[in-house]
């Protein structure tokens, strides 16, 4: 009996110390991730400590133009060899701290000293004067004057600029002048002779500044991303709510870092949203010409252009969601409306988040800035909310569909008023709704079918190419319908949904892309038409394998990650290598984990795949192709996003798999490469 206690006392022993042998490892294994994201956490700060006192400091310091007149592309300029150049100015500012000229220096040193005087013409008081030695002036471009303290003023007060040179080199520095076109702003006389030209000039007011609070907060959401991203991995937190936290976490970072108007079309997708805000809240929303009337010229101000992400928008929208950069009441004033142009022609079938944000901040008369951010928060709510099922439903390569939906691409449309932000998710939900129907739902009911109508109606309003994701719903089981009668008919309810909603709403489409081409100015400007693209079955041929051969790994980079914004934000290489990287792994599957027969819905996904890959090259070759290019015109990456979730069909394999599961460690990467992204746009526009 002692014996047989002494070996039972041994065998609980060798189990505890088995259990403590476990229990390190899984702690090892966990602080793995933690020790990887530290390091990580210790590089990216190291990054930006280093871009901050090397080129954010400087850029933060550079004036914040208010008023800009004229342009410097004219090639007549002035000499400034010993005569006065004098230029007035009248005030359409209030407050003033410094102004800018443009100099053409033809890269060359000078030796000589700008003698410049600001005078107030209606007192003759003079302001300040600077005495400048032009060896300081490098290179072409404007230079700076900045006041000793803010000049406050009333509209239409007079400003004289009084320059003289002494030169003492035989090169002679130059100013460029532009057309006078507004004569009301500006007049300018050289050596008492008034010109019917003008100096181009910038009139400041401040600097930048306030972008420090703007990277120090960047520098903490990083880190809150960071730090959360790891808690949720090393806790094993489920994936659709670990995605949930990440892509609200990461959505509002990319909402400043790429402010309002910088992603492509962005716009006239506003437009349209304001417009059936407008007419939601019973308001007027187009002028005689069919405008779109929005209530602010400062709304109008930043949607009439088209920006790039730099410090000028970064502070900009800054001041204006935190309510420091006018408070203009919105919609309140009808006196106000301008007239802007033409929404687009798109339902609001594709819009419904953007909207209901708009018509929410407008009836909280927020202004201009707080209505374009919720706009962009409903937007990314609703996303977060489909995604959540979507991952929840997918029988498989749920952590797969989490990287795809927060790729640095993704995120920059999903925070955008373009209607992809609605496409997207509902794409990405089909295709998981579909295969959990097919893998693990046990009886369709009506219910189903009634979502799956829904799904067909959204995406037949803002892009029917995708339709055929749809047709996955043709490998359910019958069993499942409830037989063949009930299946066909959910079929034939699926499919006549889909062409009365198409028809309807893309007739005057159809109708256009069916006409011969109209020749505008020469064979160059000639469009492809329908009917040339038939007459000419071989040469189609050959430039749809030209645009392949040449621009599918191009397509791929901009699938995932890069340019951002109007195609003038780049994003390092290894960034892309890390994301395809990261796709690869996550396809991998443990020896643990259930496995489905997906033969049959490979195949499927293989022809979804090349059939709508075929539809976009064939919408594009008609729509924006010429008959005398050599490969399809107008194809971006980010039309491929949809179908991206069906490599989670088509990589399925049971050659490769793992002895146990990194998808923790995949989430805590994804995070890390989205820091790096979000650093390089942020690196990129702050010195703009």
């Amino acid at each position: 009996m002692k014996d047989m206690g002494k070996k039972t006392r041994m065998d609980v022993g060798r189990i505890e110390n088995k259990m403590q042998k476990e229990q390190i490892k899984e702690k090892l294994k966990n602080n793995k991730a933690i020790i990887i994201v530290f390091i990580f956490w210790i590089l990216i700060s190291y990054s930006m400590y280093l871009a901050y006192n090397c080129e954010w400091e400087s850029a933060m310091g550079q004036p914040v133009d208010i008023v800009e007149v004229g342009k410097n592309e004219e090639k007549e300029t002035v000499p400034l060899k010993e005569q006065a150049v004098s230029q007035e100015i009248k005030a359409d500012f209030n407050v003033m701290t410094g102004f800018s000229l443009y100099f053409n220096m033809e890269n060359v040193y000078f030796d000589g000293v700008l003698d410049t005087e600001l005078i107030h013409k209606d007192s003759n008081k003079k302001i300040q004067e600077w005495r400048i030695d032009f060896n300081e002036i490098k290179g072409d471009g404007y230079f700076n004057f900045t006041l000793e303290k803010p000049l406050e003023l009333k509209k239409n007060e007079t400003l004289v600029i009084n320059l003289k040179m002494e030169n003492h080199s035989k090169f002679i520095p130059k100013l460029v002048l532009a057309d006078n076109k507004n004569r009301s702003k500006a007049a300018l006389e050289i050596n008492g002779e008034a010109s019917d030209k003008i100096i181009p000039y910038k009139i400041a007011n401040g600097n930048h500044s306030g972008l420090r609070y703007f990277a120090f907060a960047l520098y903490i959401g990083m880190t809150i991303v960071l730090v959360a991203m790891t808690i949720m991995a090393v806790k094993k937190t489920k994936t659709e709510h670990c995605f949930v936290v990440s892509a609200l976490l990461l959505g509002m970072i990319y909402m400043f870092v790429l402010p309002p108007f910088v992603v492509p079309d962005e716009t006239a997708h506003f437009l349209t949203v304001y417009e059936k805000s407008s007419r939601l809240l019973g308001e007027e929303a187009l002028d005689h010409k069919g405008n779109v009337l929005v209530p602010s010229e400062k709304l109008w101000g930043n949607v009439g252009h088209k920006t790039a992400a730099s410090r000028d928008r970064y502070l900009d929208f800054m001041k204006g969601v935190l309510g420091k950069g006018g408070e203009e009441e919105m919609g309140s004033d009808a006196d106000k409306s301008v007239s802007t142009r033409p929404a687009l022609w798109q339902t609001a079938g594709g819009y419904f988040p953007q909207i209901a944000g708009v018509s929410a901040a407008r009836l909280f008369h927020m202004n201009s800035d707080r209505i374009l951010f919720m706009g962009r928060l409903f937007s990314l709510l609703w996303y977060c909310f489909v995604m959540f099922w979507a991952i929840r439903l997918i029988p498989f390569g749920k952590t797969t569909l989490f990287i795809i939906g927060i790729l640095p691409m993704t995120l920059q449309q999903v925070v955008s008023y373009n209607y992809d932000s609605t496409l997207l998710g509902i794409c990405f939900f089909a295709v998981a709704d579909l295969l959990y129907m097919k893998y693990v739902k046990e009886k369709i009911l009506w219910y189903d079918i009634a979502l799956l109508t829904f799904i067909v109606v959204i995406i037949s309003l803002v892009k029917f190419v995708y339709l055929p994701i749809i047709g996955i719903t043709v490998l359910i089981p019958k069993e499942k319908y409830g037989g063949v009668a009930k299946k066909r008919l959910a079929l034939g309810v699926l499919a006549v949904s889909s062409v009365i909603v198409v028809l309807a709403a893309k007739l005057a489409t159809l109708n256009d892309i069916a006409q011969p081409a109209a020749e505008t100015a020469g064979r160059a400007a000639v469009k492809m038409s329908l009917s040339y693209c038939l007459g000419h079955p071989v040469e189609m041929i050959e430039i749809c394998y030209r645009t392949l051969e040449r621009q599918t790994s191009g397509y791929i980079s901009q699938m995932l990650a890069t340019p951002l914004g109007y195609l003038d934000t780049p994003l390092p290489e290894i960034v892309v290598y890390a994301l395809i990287l990261l796709l690869l792994f996550s396809i991998l599957k443990c020896g643990d984990e259930v496995r489905y027969e997906v033969r049959d819905v490979r195949r499927y996904s293989a022809a979804i795949t090349i059939l709508i890959t075929g539809m976009i090259m064939a919408a594009l070759l008609l729509s924006w192709t010429t008959e005398d290019a050599v490969q399809i015109d107008g194809i971006q990456g980010r039309y491929f996003l949809p179908i991206l979730p069906l490599i989670v069909v088509l990589t399925q394999n049971h050659l490769i798999v793992l002895k146990r599961n990194i998808d923790q460690y995949l989430i805590v990467f994804m995070g890390c490469v989205q820091c790096i992204s979000v650093y390089f746009i942020t690196l990129t526009a702050l010195g703009r």
